[in-house]
């Protein structure tokens, strides 16, 4: 391979890793938890989240709040159950969506 492949694979390769890198930190590109996780918004800040996913698929979630920030990363064993709370210090906090994390 020549001096010219081996530097344009070398930066093909670096740009490829910062596309990646920018991706995965950009949290409105999560993936959206499944389906078998319900979710029930019972106040304007909390929410609880239930895994009826079969035995023993768990998942790492994160809720997605409007006009607040997001919620930290838990875990959800199946069968379980999770509330999560907003930061009711934000007036107009509202539920967006549940995504893996």
């Amino acid at each position: 391979m020549s001096v010219r492949h081996k530097v344009g694979a070398v930066v093909t390769t670096a740009l490829m890793t910062a596309g990646l890198v920018a991706v995965g930190a950009a949290p409105a590109l999560a993936a959206s938890a499944p389906s078998c996780i319900s979710r029930n918004n019972i106040q304007w800040y909390s929410v609880i989240l239930t895994n009826n996913c079969p035995q023993g698929a768990g998942y790492n979630v994160r809720v997605i709040w409007n006009n607040a920030p997001d919620s930290g990363c838990y875990w959800l064993p199946a069968p379980g159950q999770l509330r999560v709370n907003g930061d009711t210090r934000y007036p107009f906090i509202s539920y967006n969506s549940t995504v893996l994390c």
